[in-house]
């Protein structure tokens, strides 16, 4: 199942939508587009997918397998330079990241915000209870604003 985040505008009631998918344990990507429906929207969102080593090749069956696996993030402007996820932490990087003006989400079971941070490359360490963990990044304000998610990662514990 897929659920498109949309326009930056209504992005947070989209993205309440999808947390409620979420705490109920429904396993939901998501996704942004561009809508096409106008010039001004072309490229304005897109999605990046990461394969499974660098010796995979980026063919059509490579990707395919990272989108249906959840190996993708969406965006409208940031881009993730790193999202290492080991057995106790998620951690993430982001491009051209300003602390004055950007920040980094980590959010967690019924939309609760976990962390906030506000340095280009943070560290979550699980603590036990999130149920899943998802990052959101805004960059700048306003109209200036863009906006970039990753996938949801459910927490297991042994």
């Amino acid at each position: 199942d897929a659920l498109d985040i949309g326009d930056v505008a209504i992005a947070e009631p989209f993205e309440a939508v999808w947390d409620s998918y979420l705490s109920t344990k429904h396993r939901v990507f998501a996704f942004v587009g561009d809508g096409g429906n106008s010039f001004k929207n072309v490229n304005s969102g897109w999605v990046a997918a990461w394969l499974k080593s660098s010796d995979d090749q980026p063919t059509v069956q490579n990707i395919c397998a990272a989108l249906s696996e959840g190996n993708f993030y969406f965006s409208r402007g940031p881009k993730f330079a790193s999202i290492v996820i080991t057995k106790n932490t998620l951690e993430v990087s982001v491009d051209g990241f300003n602390p004055a003006t950007d920040q980094i989400d980590f959010i967690g079971l019924h939309g609760k915000l976990l962390n906030r941070a506000t340095a280009a490359s943070v560290r979550y360490v699980l603590l036990g209870g999130e149920g899943y963990v998802r990052v959101h990044v805004r960059q700048g304000h306003g109209e200036a604003r863009r906006d970039a998610w990753t996938q949801s990662y459910f927490v297991k514990y042994e």
